[in-house]
């Protein structure tokens, strides 16, 4: 796998943000630009199906952290994994940010177990207590099937 314009030098990816990781870090700003482009579409990639509604969002707030967290980074060729760790908890956080809930329907509840529906659709709780010690029932009768 190869850089795109990177290809007449033969570096791979990680050799080439290696290189820029360090001179960013040492304050060099157009590097620090240069990695950023580099790493954009890696970051889109993994942002798109963790938060499809929000992906713009998820890639910059991802970018952000790249930025913010790149001097801390210890070993410049473990530049990728990092993004990768660093753009997946971004996307998750901007996706359940950004999530939609809705109520949940009293018969969807009833399907889950021992939740049943009244006469007013009010979901009502009809579990059964079962006796909590193991002597005195079987294993298999420990479950409650309603």
């Amino acid at each position: 796998m190869r850089v795109p314009g990177e290809g007449e030098s033969g570096a791979e990816p990680w050799e080439t943000a290696a290189v820029l990781v360090r001179a960013a870090q040492g304050g060099d700003a157009l590097a620090m630009d240069e990695l950023l482009t580099l790493v954009t579409p890696y970051v889109t990639r993994l942002c798109r199906p963790i938060a499809p509604a929000d992906t713009a969002d998820a890639v910059q707030e991802a970018l952000v952290t790249v930025f913010r967290g790149v001097r801390g980074l210890r070993d410049p060729l473990a530049f990728y994994g990092w993004v990768r760790t660093v753009t997946v908890r971004e996307a998750v956080r901007v996706a359940r940010r950004t999530a939609v809930e809705e109520p949940a329907d009293p018969d969807g509840l009833a399907r889950l177990g021992g939740l049943r529906a009244d006469a007013d659709g009010q979901a009502c709780d009809n579990r059964v207590t079962i006796s909590s010690s193991p002597a005195e029932q079987p294993y298999h009768d420990t479950w409650l099937h309603i």
